[in-house]
């Protein structure tokens, strides 16, 4: 076999190389890029270290660089530090475009908030409280009725949000979507009449009185008034066995359900018999608690004729489950 042959890397040296003036000006530049994209507090001084290893050949570790032996100095300054030395210009990743995109865009989005949206009619301008800048505080969409400060449109869409979250059920449906966003505009207009009172400006007490009314009505109508959880919250709360008696009852098909639950727990029953515990020593259940966890059927002493309670055997229950169609019989 061959034995693979190195070779020493080529050394570049300022001034017969790279101009002193050319390798200052890269270093300016090179700052910038390394505050960047790496985690350092002297970025000029590893743009210095990175060069030099880049004109002696060496690795970041100070061995040769024996794969760049004959590269040019940009193209190891292209490997080791990502930067273009001809163009002056970093080699950005994928993410790294993507992250200097969505900071231009912030950019441009606040200078375009500065400067003013000349897309927001002047009728609609004088709606709005004169004391506010309108061209900072106003959102508006296809309905140029529909007037929201920034403030209001976050908080409608934040009240949207947890109504949907915590309803999924009422709140699922396309018509509740629709009643839900009327909800929604209805705290806002609430909200508007509590703000003016803290303030001190009068309000008609008939328009605040209104809104509330139709918030109670609307809520009522979508199953979600207070009122109504506070009743769901003690019918569910409320263990007696007549409660759970009720509940049971008003299940679909709860005959079937109460059944399988009895299945379920025989078939736990069973498999705790004939499994051992963590220590290897015993079952995880013996016949002392099969009795004390079956004790729910009675039987008459045939010399005195009492009736006493007695326990489901182990060969009962595994008749039962095959009888039931959830277990079968081996063959031996």
């Amino acid at each position: 076999m061959a034995q693979k042959v190195y070779y020493e890397p080529i050394v570049y040296k300022i001034g017969p190389d790279i101009s002193t003036e050319r390798y200052n000006a890269l270093v300016l530049k090179m700052v910038d890029w390394y505050t960047e994209s790496r985690q350092t507090e002297e970025p000029a001084l590893l743009v210095q270290q990175d060069l030099e290893r880049c004109m002696l050949g060496k690795k970041k570790n100070g061995t040769p660089w024996h794969s760049a032996w004959n590269m040019t100095l940009a193209g190891r300054i292209k490997v080791m530090c990502r930067y273009d030395m001809k163009a002056m210009a970093p080699l950005r990743t994928a993410s790294q475009k993507a992250k200097t995109k969505k900071t231009r865009e912030k950019v441009r989005l606040k200078e375009r908030a500065e400067a003013g949206d000349p897309l927001i009619p002047s009728e609609v301008q004088k709606l709005i409280d004169p004391v506010a800048d309108a061209r900072k505080a106003a959102k508006y969409g296809d309905d140029p009725t529909l007037m929201l400060t920034t403030q209001e449109f976050d908080n409608w869409t934040a009240l949207k949000e947890s109504y949907s979250k915590q309803f999924p059920e009422e709140l699922g449906s396309i018509s509740s979507q629709a009643e839900l966003n009327t909800l929604c505009d209805l705290h806002i207009l609430n909200e508007r009449h509590r703000l003016k009172l803290l303030k001190g400006t009068t309000v008609d007490p008939k328009d605040r009185e209104s809104v509330v009314n139709q918030l109670d009505k609307l809520k009522t109508s979508l199953g979600i008034h207070p009122n109504q959880l506070a009743k769901r919250v003690k019918t569910k709360s409320d263990t007696t066995i007549a409660a759970a008696a009720l509940r049971m009852a008003q299940l679909e098909d709860y005959r079937k359900l109460r059944a399988r639950f009895f299945i379920e727990e025989m078939l736990q029953l069973f498999q705790m018999y004939q499994t051992l515990s963590a220590d290897g020593l015993s079952y995880q259940l013996d016949e002392v608690g099969l009795y004390g966890v079956t004790k729910c059927r009675t039987c008459v002493c045939s010399k005195c004729g009492v009736r006493n309670f007695v326990g489901i055997t182990i060969d009962e229950i595994e008749e039962w489950l095959v009888k039931k169609g959830v277990m079968r019989v081996q063959a031996a």
